[in-house]
């Protein structure tokens, strides 16, 4: 190595150093108020969790972090790859982007997740308290469309195997997966193509089907004139290039090969609503949420002692349940997805939505659950005083012990993706003592 390639190596070497320096401060410096916040959130008890949280707010707030996307996301695509960032995501050949799978399953035994249930459902029956299960159904690769090769996520081998393990433990349980078949909709007004949850039309579907199956099973009388199962009672309305949901976002725009369309299904009798939510992990006393109940003002909830983890808005349909977008997204918008923030702000730990329209007395109902069953949730609560929703993966044993304890409910609904059928989205039941 002669001197002259000797000293270029060096200099590139610390332009390189230099580079990396300045970019780890100005990224810093960029995302200190996040990062320090979140840093001030860690607690010894949550340490493992709470550091997680720093690093992926660190990630998220990223200097120039969706230019490096794209420019990376644009080389793939030239490339003609059909998986980026080492196959964290892939795609197939109608460029629907998908999860990749190099596994079976998580390894979470089947039985005991099926055990945990019929155990909550022993002893929530002391109280009158019926439990159920909803199985929500996964977006994975039609077998025309797959690449060779490529290791498609799929968790509905272990799905079936819950079922039937629950089936078994006589628990009720209702199979959406087999209502989207039933119902015939197509690939593509099913799944969205960004973004691995469901549109709001199979959502639909989902809802009328769980209504259909609570009235024979369980001999309520849900929406009994069948108006808001009708979807001639609902609008449609459709913003077009609008929307990159959770899977474009890592991959960017370019590999995505653009934005998709989003549909809305809008009651046209909007309601009239009172939606709280928040996280109930700092509220060491949870019956001071007993008062929710009384609250004619959900915004009021940020003036009641015990309860500012929490935020309240009242109002219609589109006011409090559904954000829709209000012109095309540009910049650094079109990251902000609307798939699965759309309805219910797509997840929070803790929701309680009460129907202001709704007169009489009826059933009170919870949901244990993940992002979605968010619309399904929103179509739901038409047709109930009340309903409250729990986002398991966000609680341990202890919280969920001590909310169902001090709560009653008539009906608790467990609705999980396939995906997350894994022990820390039950965490309940966990022994027999």
């Amino acid at each position: 190595m002669d001197r002259a390639e000797r000293i270029g190596k060096t200099v590139y070497a610390i332009l390189i150093i230099i580079f990396l320096i300045g970019y780890s401060a100005g990224n810093f410096y960029h995302a200190r108020v996040e990062i320090l916040d979140k840093m001030a959130e860690i607690r010894p008890e949550s340490i493992k969790d709470d550091i997680a949280a720093v690093n992926n707010m660190a990630v998220e707030t990223m200097l120039w972090r969706y230019p490096f996307i794209e420019c990376f996301g644009m080389l793939q695509l030239v490339q003609g790859k059909h998986e980026i960032n080492s196959f964290d995501k892939v795609k197939d050949k109608a460029g629907y982007l998908h999860s990749s799978n190099f596994w079976v399953g998580f390894n979470d035994d089947s039985k005991e997740l099926a055990v945990r249930v019929r155990r909550l459902q022993d002893l929530l029956a002391v109280k009158g308290t019926q439990v159920c299960f909803v199985m929500s159904p996964m977006k994975t690769v039609r077998k025309e469309v797959q690449y060779t090769g490529i290791p498609y996520n799929d968790f509905n081998e272990q799905a079936d195997e819950v079922m039937r393990w629950l089936r078994y433990y006589e628990v009720p349980c209702l199979d959406l997966r087999q209502s989207l078949m039933d119902a015939g909709l197509s690939y593509e007004e099913t799944f969205y193509k960004t973004d691995h949850h469901w549109t709001a039309q199979a959502a639909f579907i989902g809802f009328c089907d769980l209504i259909k199956w609570f009235n024979e099973t369980f001999e309520t009388d849900l929406d009994p004139n069948g108006f808001y199962c009708d979807i001639n009672n609902y609008q449609t309305r459709t913003y077009k290039n609008t929307m990159l949901g959770s899977q474009g976002r890592d991959t960017g725009v370019c590999y995505a090969e653009g934005m998709e369309d989003f549909t809305a299904l809008i009651p046209r009798d909007e309601g009239d609503y009172n939606w709280i939510r928040g996280d109930l992990k700092d509220i060491q006393d949870l019956k001071v949420l007993e008062m929710l109940e009384t609250l004619e003002d959900a915004d009021a909830v940020n003036q009641q002692a015990g309860l500012h983890e929490l935020k309240g808005t009242d109002g219609l349909f589109t006011e409090t349940l559904l954000k829709l977008p209000s012109k095309k997204p540009e910049g650094e918008k079109i990251y902000q997805g609307v798939a699965e923030n759309a309805y219910m702000e797509g997840i929070v730990p803790y929701d309680f939505i009460k129907n202001n329209h709704y007169r009489e007395d009826g059933p009170s109902f919870l949901f244990l659950r993940d992002s979605y069953a968010s619309p399904v949730i929103t179509f739901f609560v038409q047709c109930v005083p009340q309903v409250e929703a729990l986002w398991t993966g966000q609680y341990n044993s202890e919280i969920m012990e001590t909310f169902l304890s001090e709560k009653d409910y008539d009906y608790v609904i467990i609705m999980l993706y396939p995906e997350n059928l894994q022990f820390d989205f039950f965490p309940f039941c966990e022994s027999e003592n």
